[in-house]
């Protein structure tokens, strides 16, 4: 895929950065222009009841030099007019380049969005959600729901959102569109659970993956021929979510 440019400076402690200041964007071939927004990685008190830790394994963490706490982050995506996004996949890649040891995404939360609806209720909502989208983006969504769904006991469950990489070093979410679910607007507290060395600073390099569907005929067989409507980003620079 074609790389979105963009740059990540890194945190000095204390500094905030806006929402803004990191935006990959892709580009429709006709200059339509689909966002996404990522607020800095926030560092948080480890939440045992959240992460459902009883007190003895937070111990057993503590007792081999290590601490739990929790990396909370926003994302925004935001189509511009006659466009959706399909899918995305988000995720932080950690390390602490001051200690020896590496960073371990232990959980995450949420593990994943799902709906069940029977075949009526999803025929009918399917429907009235297809009615409002033109016959390309509708058919387009429905396609990318398939992915994402599956038959449990004569219903349907389709997953929004999952996640993926708990027990390594990276790890995030992926984002899938339906006729039931518009990938747009604000995504707030995605967690981590990280484990790293006591007293180390914890860095996080980010990673976006997007694809995009184009309602206009031409300006969509345009994008899709100029390659321009899936994109994936590794950024080099990092944010330093622990300060010291």
């Amino acid at each position: 895929m074609t790389a979105i440019e963009f740059d990540l400076e890194a945190l000095a402690p204390g500094e905030e950065k806006s929402v803004g200041d990191a935006q990959p964007i892709l580009k429709t071939a006709f200059g339509k222009e689909n966002r996404i927004s990522l607020s800095p990685p926030r560092l948080e008190p480890f939440d045992r009841a959240a992460f459902k830790f009883s007190a003895a394994e937070l111990g057993r963490h503590r007792a081999d030099g290590h601490r739990l706490a929790v990396v909370s982050t926003t994302l925004s995506f935001i189509p511009d007019f006659g466009c959706a996004f399909v899918a995305a996949d988000f995720s932080l890649s950690f390390s602490c380049p001051d200690a020896g040891g590496k960073p371990t995404v232990v959980d995450l939360n949420p593990r994943e969005v799902a709906r069940d609806e029977d075949y009526q209720s999803q025929r009918e909502h399917s429907t009235k959600l297809g009615g409002s989208l033109s016959p390309g983006l509708a058919e387009i969504l429905a396609e990318s729901a398939e992915s994402s769904t599956v038959e449990i006991s004569g219903k349907r469950r389709t997953r929004d959102v999952w996640g993926f990489g708990i027990g390594g070093a990276e790890a995030g979410w992926r984002f899938q569109a339906s006729l039931g679910h518009v990938l747009a607007g604000i995504y707030e507290n995605s967690r981590y659970a990280v484990r790293f060395p006591e007293g180390a600073k914890l860095h996080a390099q980010v990673r976006f993956g997007a694809e995009i569907a184009v309602e206009d005929t031409l300006d969509r067989w345009a994008t899709f021929v100029f390659g321009l409507g899936r994109k994936r980003t590794d950024p080099s620079a990092v944010f330093a979510v622990e300060g010291g």
